[in-house]
């Protein structure tokens, strides 16, 4: 079996289901799981939503309300022709929900993290029903699964934590029996605690869920369908002589995550990796088009094109004791234990006898939390506003890092170099 992965681009209108209609009717004849992501920029709207709502805003959030409903009940007009009311009225159960929800952040003005997520699920479950139905409509045998009944998580809200176990029967029970005789059609990014609730996993997650469904199902491989041609050695928009990277290990991939390629959720890696699950980046703008394979190729048989990334929102915290002790591992491990309770991401990490200087993403909360704390014992200095740009499979003699980077660290064919965003 396979298992495809629609972004919010491919559906974000009439147009657009139609063309994921037609893809997915070219593999409907086999074994097919569809994870699909809300349309366009439904999530952003829901956020501001939700904003809206929690400054007590009521008659704007109500427009903006009314706004996603009309956004989908126009898709929904396009698509179904005479049916359309009777689909609408199924997207309407959610739309019902979404209100309630908003009605009562209007009334407590209390926005916690459960409640975020609770309201960013919608996005999905509109997307999700719609394409289910459209695919029905024309003829193609489907079963909707919810996501929530699937994938088992903790209660760590905003970016929960998979429960394999759990997840794993939930799938063996729920999904397998359906999967056989139909395609099925679920959500991407959202899942459920053991209470009850709705629980999401990261922004862009949806990348992720597909992977926990293939390994779950041993999947024979999977497909992201994008709109771009594939896994290229560098922003295109940025260096016109960009490339499409037509092979890459899970190494490479993970690296290229981790380090700012955002064509792939970082956490899609290792649940395919662990089942050697072949992971292929295609272009739904271009369904034939041969895109950009990840597996775990010999390292002889994959791109080694020096590939260019830049990660931005970094900021740099430069540490040292106060009483000019040596930066030990007793020093270092106060350190992490702030920066993990934090939940605060380091991407380069530079120490000296008496310092140590971590490069991190910025987020404004956790960075302010992290030099508060770390104050108590360290005399600590935090530069916002950075970028980490990083060039792998270079060739490092004739790489000059430039004059104007703030910190410069190189590992055989890398380079790391943190420069003003």
């Amino acid at each position: 079996m396979k298992v495809f992965k629609f972004g919010g681009a491919s559906v974000k209108d009439a147009e657009g289901i139609r063309n994921v209609a037609s893809i997915i009717r070219q593999y409907a004849h086999s074994p097919l799981l569809v994870v699909v992501s809300a349309m366009d920029k439904t999530t952003n709207a829901l956020e501001e939503l939700a904003n809206l709502a929690t400054c007590s805003q009521k008659a704007e959030a109500l427009a903006q309300l009314e706004r996603i409903r009309r956004f989908h009940y126009g898709i929904v007009e396009q698509l179904f022709a005479d049916q359309a009311g009777e689909v609408q009225v199924s997207l309407s159960v959610y739309l019902t929900e979404l209100e309630q929800i908003v009605q009562g952040i209007l009334l407590l003005r209390d926005f916690p993290d459960r409640v975020y997520d609770r309201i960013m699920a919608y996005g999905e479950l509109l997307s999700s029903v719609t394409l289910q139905r459209y695919l029905q409509y024309l003829g193609i045998a489907t079963q909707w699964i919810d996501s929530r009944n699937t994938i088992a998580t903790d209660a760590q809200y905003k970016s929960a934590n998979v429960l394999w176990a759990q997840t794993q029967e939930n799938i063996r029970q729920q999904v397998a029996p359906w999967v056989r005789h139909a395609v099925v059609v679920t959500q991407g990014f959202i899942g459920r605690t053991a209470e009850g609730h709705t629980t999401t996993l990261g922004r862009e997650g949806s990348d992720f869920t597909a992977s926990i469904y293939a390994h779950c199902l041993d999947a024979e491989a999977v497909s992201i369908w994008k709109d771009v041609p594939g896994v290229m050695n560098a922003d295109p928009k940025k260096f016109p002589d960009a490339v499409i990277l037509s092979r890459l290990s899970y190494e490479q991939a993970v690296e290229m995550t981790f380090y700012g390629a955002s064509v792939i959720h970082p956490k899609t890696i290792k649940p395919l990796r662990n089942k050697q699950i072949p992971l292929h980046v295609k272009c739904f703008l271009d369904a034939q088009a041969p895109g950009t394979t990840i597996s775990a190729f010999a390292e002889h048989e994959v791109d080694r094109l020096p590939t260019t990334l830049v990660k931005k929102q970094q900021a740099l915290i430069h540490i040292r004791p106060q009483d000019f002790s040596f930066m030990d591992e007793k020093m270092m491990r106060r350190v992490f234990n702030i920066t993990s309770s934090l939940a605060l991401q380091i991407n380069l990490i530079q120490s000296t006898a008496i310092s140590l200087t971590l490069c991190v993403d910025h987020k404004d909360g956790p960075l302010k939390e992290a030099v508060s704390k770390l104050e108590e014992n360290f005399s600590v200095q935090a530069t916002p506003g950075l970028a980490l740009k990083t060039i792998l499979n270079c060739d490092i003699t004739k790489l000059h890092a430039p004059t104007d980077a703030i910190l410069v660290q190189r590992d055989g064919g890398n380079i790391f170099m943190v420069i003003a965003a």
